[in-house]
């Protein structure tokens, strides 16, 4: 399964939230136990435990939004705080995986791209 390809970009210090649907053959994936590990390194060689590298993980069940996980609608959020740390120098390298979604593989490389974070414009509200 090849993973899907998206690049971001947000501001330092807002939250960012962005949801993917999940199809299986067509239909709504049902998310029920299914669970979302997001990565996202300045240096692909970082090691996961350096203080650089961002780690989200979520579930399916009706998390970050989405009150019925068998509509297959899935949302990776970061928050202003988590956001406020991260380098705008470079930008980072994503990988989300997935696991526990009937009909797929048992853990399978759902997301890659990039995210960069841009310094803001302004400080006002």
């Amino acid at each position: 399964m090849t993973p899907a390809k998206y690049d971001f970009t947000f501001s330092q210090g807002v939250s960012f939230d962005a949801t993917f649907a999940i199809t299986v053959n067509g239909s709504p994936a049902d998310l029920t136990n299914a669970q979302f590990l997001a990565t996202l390194k300045p240096d692909i060689n970082m090691l996961d435990t350096d203080p650089e590298v961002v780690m989200i993980n979520w579930t399916g069940t009706g998390s970050n939004g989405n009150p019925d996980p068998t509509l297959g609608f899935t949302t990776m959020s970061i928050q202003p705080s988590g956001t406020q740390s991260m380098t705008t120098v470079r930008p980072y390298n994503l990988l989300i995986r997935a696991e526990n979604i009937p009909l797929l593989p048992e853990v399978f490389d759902f997301v890659t791209g990039t995210v960069k974070v841009s310094q803001p414009v302004s400080s006002r509200f």
